[in-house]
C-alpha cells in the first residue's frame, strides 16, 4: 500500500508539472517572478550536511530530511515575493492557500516545540533540536505580514488587498 501511494504521489507531481509547463503556461508572471532560487537552495543544502539530527540512525536521510526542513522553511519566500511585488489584491484562492500553508506551519511549530526535549536528549546535543525549532519559528515570520493583511480582511470582510511594494528587486 506505501508504494502505491508513492506511486500515486508521483503521478500527480508528473500531472502538476506538465499542467504547469503547458496547460497554464500563459498564466505564468515571468515579469514579476525576480526572486533568484539557487542562492535560498545551496545554503539549504549545505547547512542541511553540516547541521542535522540523528533521527533515524543514517546519515544520508537525516541530511536529506533536514535539506527538506529547511527547503520548506524557504518555499513560501518566491510566492510571497511575487504577492508583495504586485500589490493590490490577491486572489482569493491564493490567498486561503498562504493562510492555510501559514496554519499548517503553526501546528508543525507546537509538534516540534513539544518534542523539542525528546529530540535533543536523542541527538545528545540541541544543535539539531535547535535548528528544527528556529526553522519553524523562520516558517511563521516569513508568512506574518502576510497573515496580517489576511486576518484585516477577513476581519473586516473584505479581500485581501497588498499595499504596493516599491523597488522589490534583485
Amino acid at each position: 500500500m506505501y508504494q502505491l501511494m508513492d506511486l500515486a504521489a508521483l503521478f500527480c507531481v508528473l500531472h502538476l508539472l506538465y499542467a504547469i509547463h503547458k496547460t497554464h503556461i500563459i498564466s505564468y508572471q515571468d515579469t514579476d517572478d525576480t526572486l533568484p532560487i539557487m542562492p535560498l537552495i545551496i545554503p539549504s543544502m549545505v547547512l542541511a550536511y553540516f547541521v542535522h539530527g540523528d533521527f533515524n540512525k543514517d546519515e544520508f536521510y537525516d541530511i536529506v530530511w533536514t535539506a527538506s526542513l529547511n527547503l520548506e522553511t524557504l518555499a513560501m519566500i518566491p510566492q510571497l515575493w511575487m504577492m508583495a511585488k504586485q500589490g493590490g489584491k490577491v486572489d482569493t484562492s491564493m490567498a486561503h492557500f498562504v493562510g492555510c500553508v501559514a496554519l499548517a506551519c503553526v501546528c508543525r511549530f507546537v509538534f516540534w516545540w513539544y518534542a523539542y526535549p525528546e529530540i535533543a536528549e536523542e541527538d545528545g546535543s540541541e544543535i539539531a533540536a535547535m535548528h528544527v525549532l528556529i526553522a519553524h519559528i523562520l516558517q511563521l515570520v516569513f508568512s506574518g505580514d502576510f497573515m496580517f493583511y489576511y486576518a484585516k480582511a477577513w476581519i473586516n470582510g473584505t479581500s485581501v488587498i497588498l499595499p504596493d511594494a516599491e523597488g522589490l528587486e534583485i
